[in-house]
């Protein structure tokens, strides 16, 4: 909420990610978690597929634990296991203003393109998640970003 805190209310009534969508993508079998050897979640993940390509995203590590590589493990993970199903390509869907930047995202743009991603389009949030469109203080799109896995 603190990266996105100019899209979405801030008072304490939205959350980015609720309960129920994190265990009903559990329970598909889609979020992997990264751990330390205490247990301690460290972050996480969400691999899945959408009209037939697959796709990550709700990609989170603790900010305790920023910048020491979780995050790239966590993508590294996912770009494996979406080879290991036969696919060509991945995808993600990185939330973007619509004639504004908030810098985190400039900044995970060009983390993603260090990876090898490139951009294919943009998709409206309307079409992606309706039910939260009316809710958001700005206009916002997702920037769909792809790579190859050869």
């Amino acid at each position: 909420l603190e990266e996105e805190q100019e899209i979405w209310p801030n008072d304490g009534t939205y959350e980015r990610i609720n309960a129920q969508e994190l265990q009903d993508f559990i329970t598909a079998g889609e979020l992997v978690v990264a751990q330390n050897t205490d247990g301690e979640i460290l972050g996480c993940i969400r691999i899945y597929q959408y009209e037939g390509l697959w796709y990550y995203g709700v990609l989170a590590t603790f900010p305790a634990h920023r910048s020491k590589g979780i995050g790239s493990q966590l993508v590294n993970f996912a770009e494996t296991y979406v080879k290991q199903q036969g696919a060509n390509h991945i995808y993600i869907e990185l939330l973007q203003g619509e004639g504004f930047d908030m810098p985190n995202k400039v900044g995970m743009r060009q983390w993603y393109g260090q990876k090898g991603y490139t951009y294919v389009a943009n998709t409206t949030f309307e079409a992606k998640d309706p039910r939260k469109l009316k809710i958001m203080q700005k206009p916002c799109c997702f920037e769909i970003m792809r790579k190859p896995l050869n």
